[in-house]
């Protein structure tokens, strides 16, 4: 048990608080602290996991682009907006 629950245990007898009353209230503080630290560490892994899905989208947007780059007809006809033949430089 903490220091303060240590106090509040003790101050409770000092103005009639049952004693469970008191640890009940230090159970559900601790309680609480421990599920805000699990939904910290499920909060950072869930960003950990969207960083690195952005990151491979970067990298296939910029691999896009260089193929763009490289190819003068595939910029022209994505800037017609030939689906069809956009799809024939895709294969």
């Amino acid at each position: 048990m903490t220091t303060l629950g240590r106090q509040l245990l003790w101050s409770s007898f000092r103005i009639g608080v049952p004693p469970v009353a008191v640890l009940s209230i230090v159970s559900l503080l601790v309680a609480s602290e421990q599920m805000d630290s699990g939904l910290q560490e499920r909060l950072e892994a869930a960003a950990r996991g969207t960083e690195i899905a952005i990151n491979v989208e970067v990298d296939r947007i910029r691999a896009r682009a260089a193929a763009v780059a490289k190819n003068p007809a595939l910029y022209t006809t994505i800037a017609a907006g030939d689906h069809l033949a956009i799809l024939g430089f895709a294969e």
